[in-house]
């Protein structure tokens, strides 16, 4: 299975930007010439593409939901799971505006 690698420093936001404290990068898996896969469980991610020219649009809109969904949300919304999840979040990435 071949690697890419895949360095992301900033994802879009709306009217603000995610900016990663330190510029993460994602590895990029080919599984067989049929999808393309990026995997990062410490960020809660796991997504694929049928085309390796769509893998970094579904890897920023992961991101962005994670973001959303944990990084945003009350603690007491959240599963102790989730808030682990919440943490790592918070401690790579940083909402700053544009």
């Amino acid at each position: 299975m071949r690697s890419i690698p895949l360095p992301v420093s900033t994802v879009p936001f709306g009217k603000t930007v995610l900016v990663f404290r330190k510029t993460k990068t994602f590895q990029i898996q080919e599984d067989g010439g049929v999808f393309y896969i990026i995997r990062c469980k410490s960020l809660g991610i796991d997504v694929y593409s049928k085309k390796l020219s769509n893998i970094q649009e579904e890897l920023e809109e992961a991101i962005r939901s994670n973001w959303r969904e944990y990084a945003l949300a009350d603690d007491s919304e959240l599963s102790p799971k989730a808030i682990l999840l919440k943490r790592k979040l918070l401690k790579a990435i940083e909402e700053l505006a544009k």
